[in-house]
């Protein structure tokens, strides 16, 4: 039983870190994205998109 549960842990545990790499990789193309776009517009869009970056990534 103890090992059933182990190997469930072990799925989960790598279904998770699939996710997050996605989500991970999915917010750095849009930074670059929207730093991209902000070079082309102006530089308020850039300080918004990284103030942005640093609340999604230091809460």
């Amino acid at each position: 039983v103890f090992f059933f549960f182990l190997n469930l842990t072990i799925k989960y545990d790598s279904i998770l870190a699939k996710h997050i790499k996605n989500y991970d990789t999915q917010l750095i193309k849009w930074q670059k994205q929207l730093y991209k776009w902000s070079q082309q517009r102006g530089s308020s869009i850039g300080w918004f998109a990284t103030s942005l970056s640093d609340i999604i990534f230091f809460t």
